[in-house]
C-alpha cells in the first residue's frame, strides 16, 4: 500500500478562494478524497500564519485551525512580518504585511518526509513557486516519489511552475471544494 501526505499551503489556498474567504474547508476529508486505491493517507498538513493586525480574522482564522486540529491535520504556523513602504513617485508611506516562513517550513517538511520515506505520494496544494526547489530536490533524490499538485481550477493558470516540476496535477472544481466545506460557515 502507497503512503500518501498532504500538503497545504493555507495562505496560498486562502487566496485562491478569495470570492470565498470565509470557506473553511475540512481539508482531511478533501485529501481522503483525492487517494487512490490502494493507496493510505498518513498525514495531513496545513501550513499558514495569523494576521494579527486583523483581530476579527485572526480570531475566525484560530478557530478553524482548532477544527483542523481536531481532525487529525497537522498545524505548522509560522508568521506575518510588519512592512513599511513608500511611493517613490508620490512620496506616500505606507505599512503592509509580509508572510514568512510559511513556504520554507513546508519546502522542510516535504523534503524530511521523503527523506525519512514518510510518503511514495504527495500532494501539494499550493500554486507558489517558491516550493519548486524542494520539489526538484525532492524529484533528484526521490526518483521513486510522485509530487502531484492539486489546484482549484481557476488557479491552474497561474500555477505553471509548480505544475511544470510535479507529476501531474488534479484540478479541483469548485462544486468539489463546496462539497468538503464545514457545516459551520
Amino acid at each position: 500500500m502507497k503512503k500518501v501526505i498532504c500538503y497545504i499551503d493555507g495562505y496560498n489556498l486562502f487566496h485562491a478562494l478569495e470570492n470565498n474567504p470565509s470557506a473553511k474547508i475540512n481539508l482531511l476529508s478533501l485529501a481522503k478524497s483525492l487517494v487512490n486505491e490502494g493507496h493510505k493517507l498518513v498525514e495531513v498538513y496545513y501550513f499558514s500564519a495569523y494576521a494579527t493586525w486583523k483581530p476579527e480574522n485572526m480570531i475566525k482564522h484560530r478557530e478553524y485551525v482548532k477544527i483542523l486540529e481536531e481532525t487529525g491535520v497537522k498545524v505548522v504556523m509560522s508568521h506575518f512580518k510588519r512592512k513599511d513602504m513608500k511611493c517613490n513617485n508620490c512620496k506616500s508611506v505606507w505599512v503592509t504585511h509580509e508572510e514568512k516562513e510559511t513556504d520554507v517550513k513546508l519546502s522542510l517538511q516535504i523534503l524530511k518526509d521523503a527523506e525519512d520515506d514518510k510518503f511514495d505520494v504527495a500532494y501539494l496544494l499550493s500554486g507558489d513557486s517558491d516550493i519548486v526547489p524542494a520539489i526538484v530536490d525532492v524529484r533528484e533524490r526521490h526518483p521513486e516519489k510522485r509530487i502531484l499538485a492539486v489546484l482549484p481550477k481557476f488557479q491552474v493558470r497561474h500555477a505553471r511552475d509548480i505544475i511544470a516540476n510535479t507529476h501531474g496535477l488534479v484540478a479541483l472544481a469548485s462544486s468539489k471544494i463546496k462539497k468538503y466545506l464545514f457545516e459551520c460557515n
